[in-house]
């Protein structure tokens, strides 16, 4: 059927009337075709990218991660080779001299806890001008020693007439605080390591010792730093558990004068008095009497000449009726 002019009139105007729909809003046919690609091209690049952002991590994390790494060996801390000589028993009985000085057994202790505790006693600064250095004397823990008999003791050595204080030289005071002079007794294991050489040679000095700037921690555990300078440098006297047990050679079976030697003659290094021999007669306290001497005697004091304070007697009881 042929189309009239009516039919071609009718097809005109839909034509215009959808033109129309749109040309109002300033949008044609080919610009909305164009928009849909865009918004189609777009959301599948950001799909395109979350995706890929995802794998970001992973691929950072595997770039960046550090293997792990054998961990290097310390370095060994420095220790000292403790070496003693063998310890015979000790055997014999006990005397009234041993519980003066503090010692309860004869069966020592070859190492302690390597810890000290302080043994009470705190006296008064005496007035005047005598130099006056502070005493503290420590025990090692897991040692069998009565403290307080053998801090009354070494006192009694220190301040004895024929002592380093001898005739107003030193006043020695007691104190757990800060000291000029620490003495110290330990198992014959701490001792060495407190001092592996003890006798070693010390400058001259008169007899003066200044305070030291801070209290050694009487808790503090013997250790290889401690003993890296000298015990005289550190104004500590070290005494073997052992030695003051059994007493020295040199001294034979006088250990009461043998324990008096060892208080003098530590002390004397800490003063600053050095090591000194002896050719004959009498020796002076700053000499070796650990072993015996062939043309010296032993001699426990300072000033052994010195004058001593006349005993007081007691009077006579009366008889009775």
């Amino acid at each position: 059927m042929v189309p009239t002019t009516g039919d071609n009139n009718y097809r005109r105007g839909m034509s215009r009337r959808s033109e129309g729909l749109f040309a109002g809003r300033g949008i044609s046919w080919r610009t909305m075709g164009i928009t849909l690609i865009v918004i189609a091209v777009s959301f599948a690049l950001g799909i395109a990218a979350g995706w890929a952002t995802g794998l970001v991590p992973d691929a950072y994390r595997a770039a960046t991660s550090v293997s792990p790494s054998p961990s290097p060996t310390p370095s060994p801390t420095p220790t000292i080779d403790v070496s003693l000589p063998p310890l015979d028993p000790i055997v014999r009985d006990l005397t009234d001299d041993d519980a003066a000085a503090g010692v309860t057994t004869t069966t020592y202790n070859y190492r302690g806890d390597g810890t000290f505790s302080v043994v009470p006693g705190e006296d008064d600064i005496p007035s005047g001008d005598v130099p006056t250095r502070l005493v503290r004397i420590d025990v090692e823990d897991g040692i069998d020693v009565d403290p307080e008999a053998f801090g009354a003791y070494v006192m009694s050595v220190l301040n004895d007439p024929r002592g380093w204080g001898s005739e107003g030289r030193i006043n020695f005071i007691q104190t757990q605080g800060v000291p000029d002079l620490r003495i110290a007794i330990a198992s014959p294991y701490t001792a060495t390591a407190l001092c592996p050489n003890p006798h070693s040679e010390g400058e001259s000095g008169d007899a003066v010792v200044e305070p030291t700037e801070e209290a050694s921690d009487p808790d503090a555990t013997a250790s290889p730093t401690a003993a890296a300078d000298t015990c005289a440098d550190r104004g500590t006297a070290s005494i073997s558990q052992y030695d003051w047990i059994a007493g020295l050679a040199g001294y034979g079976d006088d250990v009461d004068s043998a324990r008096k030697y060892l208080i003098t003659h530590a002390t004397g290094h800490v003063l600053g008095e050095a090591e000194t021999s002896c050719e004959s007669g009498e020796a002076l306290v700053m000499a070796d009497q650990r072993e015996p001497m062939d043309d010296c005697t032993v001699n426990p004091w300072a000033f052994p000449d010195a004058p001593m304070p006349a005993a007081t007697s007691s009077p006579e009881p009366s008889a009775s009726s």
